[in-house]
């Protein structure tokens, strides 16, 4: 099972502009599995993925599962432009090896506003997927 979650737990299925998120998911381990890593990709409806992150980003180790169902969440902060959007999951081992890989397994929406309303994407286009955060300088006159 995989859920979109607000940062304070409450299950969603909208995402305002700039709110961060979590995604959890529930495996059923039939073995014990060693060495694993765990993808999240959001994608846009027709397949193109938009963001990955995996549990061994940043030199993170590989997550040990025990027999049983295990719930791994992953808190996101990012901006994602306003579209409809699905969770895809993957599970393998370090080595690369795939042991499932699941597309489309929550469907949600991005909206075009924030919690306070004062940012909003304002075109009727979508140019892009996200909006990273950025540190602006200037304008300041041009030497030479």
């Amino acid at each position: 099972r995989v859920e979109l979650r607000s940062c304070g737990g409450q299950h969603i299925d909208q995402l305002m502009m700039g709110q961060p998120f979590k995604i959890a998911t529930l495996l059923e381990i039939k073995k014990p599995i060693e060495d694993v890593f765990v993808e999240v990709g959001i994608s846009t409806l027709d397949g193109l993925r938009v963001a990955t992150v995996q549990n061994i980003d940043q030199a993170r180790p590989g997550f040990s599962l025990k027999p049983g169902l295990q719930e791994i969440t992953v808190e996101i902060d990012t901006t994602l432009l306003p579209r409809e959007c699905v969770i895809d999951v993957v599970v393998g081992h370090l080595s690369g090896l795939v042991i499932d890989w699941v597309e489309r397994t929550f469907q949600f929406t991005a909206l075009n506003v924030t919690k306070d309303s004062t940012d909003h994407y304002r075109w009727g286009e979508v140019r892009g997927f996200v909006r990273p955060k950025s540190v602006w300088r200037g304008p300041y006159p041009a030497s030479g």
